[in-house]
This record gives C-alpha cells, structure tokens and sequence, in this order.
C-alpha cells in the first residue's frame, strides 16, 4: 500500500502530465480508475491541483463516468474551491463547444445524359 501510495504522490499538475492524465480520467473506462486516482493523488492537494495546469485534470474528473459516492466527493470538494460553487460551469470552460453538424451538401446531379467519348481510329 505505501509503494501505491508512493506512486501517486508523484503525479504532478504540471502542464505535460496534465495533457496525459486529463485524457486518461475521460477515456479510461475502468470502474476503479477515476476514485483510485482521485482518491490517491488528488483529493489531499485539491488546491495545488485546481491552480495550476492540474485544473484541466480536475474538470476532467468532474466530467468522468464514475460512481455516484466519488461523484459527490469530486463536486462536494471542487465546489469549495471554485466560484459561486458551480462545478459544472467551471468545468465547462476547460472543453471546447461541440461543432454543430453542417448538414451535408446536395450532390450536383446534371440532367445531360453522359455519352461515351468517341474512339479516334485510323481508316
């Protein structure tokens, strides 16, 4: 448990492992990964990580499929820390609006009918 311990001590909020951990808490689908990690490295130094480059991987929490008892604690904790209390708005800074679909354009459709080029043969 100590070598577990550890190891997440040394995950930092600094920018290029919050670039990794950030896609690893919305893409990884493991039950256990998001409160293991939350839990290991992120609830004890919340603040550290919410200042800095770590923000993006806390908003990443906050937006990650996990269960409901770590849920609560990921919005109960961020909530403190955060402006008005709102966690999902402070989230939503950190992720880019989702394009609206372009509806796709008409296939031109040419009302000659399509002859076949002539063969240029030698009499």
């Amino acid at each position: 448990m100590k070598n577990q311990l550890n190891l997440w001590s040394r995950c930092t909020p600094t920018f290029f492992s919050s670039r990794t951990l950030r896609r690893m808490a919305l893409e990884i689908k493991h039950p256990s990964f998001v409160p293991t990690f939350w839990n290991g490295a992120v609830k004890d130094n919340l603040k550290t990580w919410v200042d800095g480059h770590g923000a993006k991987v806390v908003a990443a929490f906050v937006r990650a499929d996990t269960d409901a008892k770590t849920r609560k604690s990921i919005n109960g904790a961020v909530g403190k820390l955060v402006d008005g209390n709102d966690v999902e708005a402070w989230s939503e800074k950190f992720f880019r609006a989702a394009p609206e679909s372009k509806a796709p354009a008409k296939a031109k459709t040419s009302t000659k009918a399509k002859t076949p080029a002539k063969s240029k043969t030698k009499k």
